[in-house]
């Protein structure tokens, strides 16, 4: 039977309002209100007009419901520059990852998660980051890699594909498993590993306490992040109190971390005077530094878990067309998902997939193109799924 959860989901994920919809599918405003409130049952004609405005196929509307999040549990920085309109649309995209997180749980064997969760207020957003890095071992070096860091200790990772530019990250956990949401679009490596860090900084201290939309819990996540990738004692013994730009140029280097960070952290640690601090700033601003890093990274960091996934189920006949199709959605759905966290092209169909069941699903044309050979060693946290496959 026709869905009326998947209607109103699929409308808040393309940030449609009804009156746009009922425009678009040509029927009244009340009448999609009865489509979405249970109490009408569209025709075959009116879901077709749904599918094509939406951009979902039309067996997407008669599928099971999914997870539905409320925006109250999710981490949103910068409330006051998003809509609520974008923040549906962002909370329906973590629907659909939380959908194919599932699908990919059935297949894969993931570890289990090691995120604490601080059931009280934290004395010490400092103090909160040192504890962690203790419990998984990191000592008081630079973290090489956020992105391994945080999957190896159980953090599913998504992207939030062509998503608002004002929303950086969101955060939440889902039936006791912390999920992490990136928007890579025009970050630079640094930024994203500092977001990933915030959003850790939510997922560790604002599970219960109070709501992670209050400021200050915003003030914690931010020195939490600053402190996970730039420890106390670690700054201290690498850095000289007063340090230049040249030097802090350097210095950026081996942290990962940006120049406006680093000399961010070097004033909370009392190692730049508030002169020097103002002198600093001034000089990143006079050079454009904000906006052009500085020496910064060349690459950003990927998922080497979903990179591993995806390789392996193309290699056991599965491509990423087939893998939307058992999601209800077109390839692109899944592919937004992944964007900027998957390093090569996983989107290929078979050349031997009937051109019938390619245009069924929606596979355009630039998703035909062979995919380049992966890398599928060191798979230690992840079922080897090919040998399943050809073992049933």
């Amino acid at each position: 039977m026709f869905n009326p959860d998947r209607l109103e989901l699929a409308r808040k994920r393309r940030g449609i309002t009804k009156v746009a919809l009922a425009a678009k599918i040509e029927v009244t405003r009340r009448t999609l209100y009865r489509y979405e409130a249970k109490g009408l049952e569209p025709n075959a004609k009116r879901v077709e007009a749904m599918s094509s405005a939406l951009g979902f196929p039309t067996d997407f509307f008669f599928a099971d419901s999914l997870d539905e999040i409320s925006p109250d549990n999710v981490s949103f920085r910068s409330l006051s520059r998003t809509t609520a309109r974008t923040r549906d649309s962002i909370t329906a995209r973590c629907s659909f990852a939380l959908d194919l997180s599932k699908w990919l749980e059935c297949k894969f064997q993931l570890v289990s998660p090691t995120v604490p969760r601080y059931e009280f207020e934290v004395e010490s957003a400092e103090l909160a980051a040192e504890d962690v890095r203790h419990r998984w071992a990191l000592g008081i070096q630079p973290v090489d890699n956020v992105m391994d860091t945080l999957e190896g200790r159980g953090v599913r990772i998504f992207s939030l594909g062509t998503a608002s530019p004002d929303v950086d990250a969101v955060s939440l956990w889902n039936a006791g498993i912390p999920y992490i949401f990136l928007n890579t679009r025009g970050k630079t490596p640094e930024r994203t590993r500092m977001n990933a860090a915030h959003e850790l900084g939510h997922l560790v201290m604002h599970t219960r306490a109070r709501s992670v939309h209050d400021h200050n819990s915003e003030r914690e996540a931010s020195t939490f992040a600053s402190a996970f990738l730039m420890p106390r004692r670690g700054i201290m013994t690498s850095v000289r109190h007063g340090a230049t730009i040249r030097e802090l140029i350097r210095i950026k280097r081996v942290w990962k971390v940006s120049l406006s960070s680093i000399v961010y952290r070097l004033r909370e640690l009392n190692m730049l005077t508030r002169r020097e601090y103002k002198a600093r700033f001034v000089e990143i601003g006079r050079n454009d530094f904000r906006k052009r890093e500085p020496d910064g990274m060349r690459r950003g960091e990927v998922s080497s878990v979903l990179d591993r996934m995806f390789k392996t189920l193309h290699d056991s006949d599965t491509p990423i067309w087939k893998v939307a199709r058992e999601l209800h959605v077109h390839p692109e759905e899944v592919s937004e998902m992944l964007y900027g966290l998957v390093p090569r092209p996983i989107l290929a169909p078979h050349a031997s997939v009937a051109r019938s069941e390619q245009e069924m699903y929606g596979v355009s044309p630039e998703h035909m193109a062979g995919p380049n050979p992966l890398d599928t060693t060191g798979m230690d946290n992840i079922t080897d799924f090919q040998s399943r496959a050809a073992s049933q």
